[in-house]
């Protein structure tokens, strides 16, 4: 009879697992919609992975995804890479605040903007958003690749939820192999809703106690950091209710999508180049960096109007290309290297760059 509330924060990740039409794809629903309620697009991204094309297909356009609901394994695979990546660029640029967490560095970031100051181009301090990974039936990606979701998943689960990264990761075939993987992978709590193998659950939970849940809405959740079990009802919301959330998130805003998270570097450049070096937007940030003469992700941001991700990916292109040099530990700007002015100024002369 009391209500039981946790933040995914705290989780810090988290594994569903339940047949079909049960409490899993409703947790799943939950979820998200309340994440929702208490975050707006620039303060949570979404990168949702759906290979059944049917479960997630709901959220699709909404403004708080970074990118397009993404339903072949290939894509998954390079969308799990690009945050891996994501996460080690975050972990790069707190360096330079003394590694604290998101939300510290979210807190400092509004205590300077507060007060009026301003980062070393003369530009507001920016925030980072937290991203939020979603995987619906995790099974069919791991059948797909298993060596390479693991490592991945390994990697984000280990470090990503410092830094505001979360992972969601669902299905309805606990198998054996999605079990070790499971089990192997820290800071993750579990829902557990009624599996119809027995065998499957006890690969999970090392018991059979999903089995014996009497109705639909129930689950047992194994909360972080714990053997405690809680067997709880799940929350519910409808198709309807979730199509009317997903119609007034709609007409706030269009979502800004990161064409580099489901691209292949090779795929972003045919030369084998860094994916930044093909954006569309590439002389218009060396423009801007060379006026500025520093180079920083928050620069790029607010003067191109594009998200972190991409920021980092063209700031890497450009250490590639020799046109900035790596990040100073006492620094958040990049210096600009004479190859920048030069480069840029035949650019504008009408030669190709």
């Amino acid at each position: 009879g009391l209500n039981f509330i946790i933040d995914l924060a705290k989780l810090p990740h988290l594994f569903v697992a339940g047949a079909t039409n049960r409490q899993r794809t409703a947790s799943l629903d939950v979820i998200i919609n309340s994440i929702f309620y208490k975050a707006k697009p620039d303060e949570v991204k979404f990168v949702m992975i759906d290979s059944t094309r049917k479960e997630l297909g709901i959220y699709a356009d909404i403004p708080h995804l970074a990118t397009p609901i993404i339903i072949e394994s290939k894509r998954a695979l390079i969308s799990l890479e690009w945050t891996v990546s994501e996460m080690e660029h975050r972990y790069k640029d707190l360096e330079t605040w003394g590694g604290i967490n998101i939300n510290r560095y979210n807190l400092e970031v509004k205590r300077r903007c507060y007060q009026g100051l301003f980062d070393d181009n003369g530009e507001t301090y920016k925030t980072l958003p937290y991203i939020v990974v979603v995987i619906n039936e995790f099974a069919d990606l791991v059948l797909h690749s298993r060596k390479d979701f693991e490592n991945l998943i390994l990697q984000l689960s280990q470090k990503g939820y410092n830094i505001g990264i979360h992972l969601v990761l669902a299905t309805q075939q606990p198998s054996k192999e999605l079990s070790k993987i499971i089990n192997k992978t820290g800071n993750l709590s579990k829902i557990i809703s009624h599996i119809p193998a027995p065998f499957d659950a006890r690969f999970l939970i090392d018991q059979n106690m999903s089995n014996s849940l009497m109705t639909q809405d129930e689950m047992i959740f194994f909360p972080p950091a714990t053997s405690q079990i809680i067997r709880v009802h799940g929350a519910f919301v409808d198709e309807k209710e979730i199509a009317k959330i997903v119609e007034h998130i709609k007409a706030q805003g269009n979502p800004e999508y990161d064409t580099t998270i489901t691209k292949s570097e090779e795929e972003m450049d045919d030369s084998g180049e860094l994916p930044g070096r093909r954006d569309v937007l590439f002389i218009d940030a060396l423009r801007t960096v060379v006026n500025s003469k520093s180079a920083s992700t928050s620069l790029l941001q607010r003067h191109l109007r594009i998200g972190y991700g991409r920021a980092a990916a063209i700031l890497d292109a450009m250490v590639h290309e020799g046109y900035i040099g790596e990040m100073d530990g006492s620094k958040r700007a990049r210096p600009i290297l004479q190859k920048a002015y030069d480069d840029l100024q035949e650019a504008e002369e009408g030669r190709e760059l």
